[in-house]
Formats: structure tokens, sequence, C-alpha cells
């Protein structure tokens, strides 16, 4: 097996079934040798974190702790790691296609 180089805070295949089995689907963020484990955001989440909407930075920071499972926790400290990791959240909000007609 090749020498694989582990991430600082990676968790193990249990841990990742069980925040599976808790929250649905787990994504990972990794740079600078670290990784982190986070969960989509849902509506009440982002409802209570578009009351910060005048200020940009505390609303992104709601929004990644409220979905931080675990991992290096530097990506909650270091802010440049948080600055490149909290807006990759938006991504995994996906909007659907609906119609609306008058009846």
């Amino acid at each position: 097996m090749a020498n694989e180089v582990k991430l600082q805070g990676t968790a193990d295949q249990a841990q990742i079934d069980k925040w599976k089995a808790l929250y649905g689907d787990v994504y990972s963020i990794t740079g600078e040798g670290k990784i982190c484990y986070i969960k989509k955001p849902n509506r009440k989440v982002m409802e209570y974190a578009a009351s910060f909407q005048n200020n940009p930075i505390k609303m992104a920071e709601t929004i990644f702790n409220s979905c931080f499972l675990g991992g290096c926790e530097d990506f909650k400290t270091d802010d440049e790691l948080f600055l490149s990791a909290a807006p990759k959240l938006g991504s995994l909000v996906k909007l659907k296609e609906t119609e609306i007609a008058k009846l």
C-alpha cells in the first residue's frame, strides 16, 4: 500500500457512518493538510443565520459552526482556513425547479 498522508482531523469510517445515520449526507472540506466534516445546512440554520445579514462574517460563522460535525478545529479558529472553507457551504444548498401557475 502506498504511503498515505493522513490529514489532521481525519475521522474513522465508523464515525463517518454515525454522522451519516444522524444527518444524511456528510461532506468533507480539506486544506493545508487538514480536514473537517460538515452536514448540509437546513432551513432553521439558514433562517437563524439570516438574522445576521448585516454582518456577513457572523452569518457565515453561524452557518459553518452549525454544520460542523468534527475534524480539525482549525477550520473554526484559523481565519484563513475559515474564510476559505465557509463559502463552500453554499454549494451544498441546491434549489429545486418549481413552477407557479395561476388557477
